[in-house]
């Protein structure tokens, strides 16, 4: 089996590696690109939904950490100025161009605008499942750790940025360092989601929805739709052939604080009203 994963990373990378002399010689720096961004919060398939598009030889796919966020010198994940992002795409050799800007989700609304051709792809995942693997991931603490600047205004962190101050009032009325870590992830959770709603996401057309436990299961329907959406042809099955349900439910035992679990169920079946609606 490790021998198995060895040899698909490298196939995968030499896959790359011809994608990448493909497009150079295929496309020019001047073809007319179309843009899609993958916004929502953490450990909700956007890495998955990523890979997915970079089996796509026409894709150029730019990862959290890349030339678009060089000019973060702390973390290396803040986008660069707009202008410098658009010039980076002037050059580009690909008809589409994908990229993760989750800790800009807040500023969808400015990236749609500053981003010609642009549409932005809002995934999200049902709460318990998400947390559960945002804290297997990141560590017990994290929920409290991403909290922490919305309770203390830290204006330049991006957890804190754009927070409605409905939503920060009731992380407030929430937060403690000894809170229970789970219902913190929760909470987070909830306030990353709701920017679907505060930033009236749902009303604008160049706004797709992805539910992860939709896509794992249903992978050739759900990018059949993205690509129809972004009206580029779908390149066939083979880009989903490593889309699988085994995360799903992980979550299911988590016991949350009753007042931020009813919370964060009534999000996700806001959004899953929006979504099911929109893929009719």
């Amino acid at each position: 089996m490790i021998m198995k994963k060895y040899f698909s990373k490298i196939a995968f990378r030499l896959y790359l590696i011809y994608k990448y002399i493909y497009r150079f010689f295929v496309f020019s720096s001047k073809i007319e690109k179309k843009i899609i961004f993958i916004v929502g919060n953490q450990r909700s398939g956007t890495s998955i939904m990523e890979k997915v598009f970079k089996k796509d030889k026409r894709t150029r796919v730019f990862e959290d950490i890349s030339i678009l966020s060089s000019q973060d010198k702390v973390n290396k994940i803040r986008l660069n100025p707009l202008r410098d992002v658009n010039i980076t795409f002037a050059k580009v050799h690909a008809p589409l161009i994908v990229f993760k800007p989750l800790v800009e989700s807040q500023y969808t609304p400015k990236l749609l605008k500053g981003l010609k051709s642009s549409n932005a792809l809002w995934m999200y995942r049902g709460y318990k499942d998400s947390i559960n693997s945002n804290l297997a991931h990141f560590g017990l603490r994290n929920g409290i750790r991403n909290l922490a600047p919305i309770v203390n205004y830290a204006s330049h962190n991006w957890r804190s940025e754009g927070v409605p101050p409905k939503i920060r009032e009731k992380v407030m009325e929430y937060f403690s360092q000894d809170m229970n870590p789970y219902t913190a992830a929760a909470l987070f959770w909830f306030v990353r989601n709701q920017f679907y709603f505060s930033s009236d996401l749902y009303s604008d057309k160049r706004v797709y929805m992805c539910k992860y436990e939709y896509f794992v299961q249903e992978p050739e329907i759900m990018m059949k739709k993205i690509y129809d959406f972004i009206e580029v042809d779908f390149p066939g099955i083979e880009i989903v052939n490593e889309v699988h349900i085994k995360a799903m439910g992980k979550g299911k035992q988590v016991e949350l604080n009753p007042e931020i679990d009813k919370m964060c169920n009534e999000l996700e079946n806001k959004l899953d009203e929006k979504f099911y609606k929109l893929i009719k």
